[in-house]
């Protein structure tokens, strides 16, 4: 049996004095970091240290005193409980692993998550709740990436858009956290979290180093499309086996999941390098313009006239360093903006698209949909 934590004894992370949640300290701030040093090849800078070594029942206390409670909060009830109320039946649940039921008396869905030999823990959650509720834990130090839907994505990242489903990678350090979800707000994902010390065991499978392995998970960002990454995670996320057997799959899986990963990262590394100086500095000074006059024409033809280069040489620069053309950097950036805008003032949805450069509303919701999986309305409704 785990002993509880009394989180209410753990400080608060203060940063600018004011408190971060969870998301917004880590995820974003962190990856965000790692992806823009992927075309430089700088080393990635971690809240973990992957040679720390702990061993196994501490590994499996620390997850379960992050799990549980913010499990809890989110109205779950442990699947024990569950079948002695009558809420579900033993048949339907994974013969492995921790199933959490959310109380119908304030939502529905299920939780459930399974840890991999001490240090790896596979998540598939698909969750609807009625109310408002305040999530909130301590979370240990760990790094992985998931497969984000619905209402999900926009709670990872909201200083750049999101397309649906997601894939977004994350590093956790410890600290405690809160995260406010809003009424009738949907979350479904598929995840895989990595404890320090399975890092380096993963990167030897992989013929990799500890660094690249980080490296890869940093690619994900939003909006980084692997197809058969999802595929897989998604796969591993549904699976249900009999419990003989499910170890052995779930190594093979997480080990799949992250050769698609890193296969994906040198590809990309391997086009990062083939660019030059000048590509990174034209990709600089057009990527700032750009930033400093969202609300301005920015069509690959004004910018070439801005900044006197073909078009061609700028979407070859572009595509060499970020993977992505101008005008997928154009709207990133003005939907960013909105986004900001959205949260932070009371501006009306056409006098905000009139702001990031739109003339039509319904062009500027439509882009925006696309982006962050949800209408400019409710996306301010959510943030406010």
């Amino acid at each position: 049996m785990i002993d509880k934590v009394d989180f209410r004894e753990r400080p608060w992370v203060q940063v600018d004095n004011r408190t971060e949640n969870l998301l917004h300290l880590t995820e974003t701030s962190l990856i965000t970091k790692w992806y823009r040093n992927l075309s430089s090849g700088k080393a990635k800078e971690l809240v973990i240290d992957p040679m720390v070594k702990k061993d196994e029942s501490t590994n499996w206390a620390e997850i379960h005193a992050m799990f549980d409670p913010a499990v809890e909060a989110i109205h779950g009830i442990h699947h024990t409980q569950a079948i002695e109320k009558g809420l579900i039946s033993p048949k339907d649940i994974r013969p492995y692993g921790d199933t959490w039921i959310i109380d119908p008396a304030y939502g529905f869905g299920e939780y459930w998550y399974h840890i991999v030999d001490s240090d790896i823990v596979v998540v598939s959650m698909s969750v609807s709740l009625r109310e408002r509720v305040v999530m909130h834990g301590w979370s240990t130090g760990m790094v992985g990436f998931g497969c984000y839907m619905e209402d999900m994505p926009m709670f990872f990242i909201d200083s750049f858009g999101q397309r649906h489903p997601s894939l977004i990678g994350y590093a956790l350090g410890e600290h405690y956290f809160q995260q406010i979800i809003e009424a009738d707000a949907k979350f479904s994902s598929y995840s895989i979290s990595l404890l320090p010390s399975a890092i380096p065991r993963l990167a030897g499978i992989l013929q990799v180093t500890s660094e690249q392995l980080l490296q890869a998970i940093g690619l994900l960002n939003g909006y980084h499309d692997i197809p058969a990454l999802t595929a897989a995670v998604t796969e591993l996320g549904n699976a249900r086996l009999c419990r003989s057997v499910a170890t052995s799959y779930y190594r093979a899986k997480v080990t799949e999941c992250f050769a698609l990963l890193v296969s994906e990262s040198k590809r990309c590394t391997h086009d990062c390098q083939a660019y030059s100086a000048v590509d990174e500095r034209l990709y600089k000074y057009i990527s700032l313009y750009i930033k400093s006059n969202v609300a301005k024409d920015l069509s690959t033809r004004a910018l070439s006239s801005v900044f006197h280069v073909s078009e061609s040489r700028m979407i070859d620069a572009f595509k060499k360093v970020v993977n992505k053309t101008p005008q997928e950097y154009v709207r990133e950036q003005r939907i960013e903006y909105a986004q900001r805008l959205l949260a932070k003032t009371d501006l009306s949805i056409r006098q905000i698209a009139e702001a990031v450069g739109y003339s039509n509303q319904g062009s500027f919701s439509e882009t925006f949909k696309a982006l962050s999986c949800c209408t400019p309305s409710r996306y301010r409704a959510i943030r406010k």
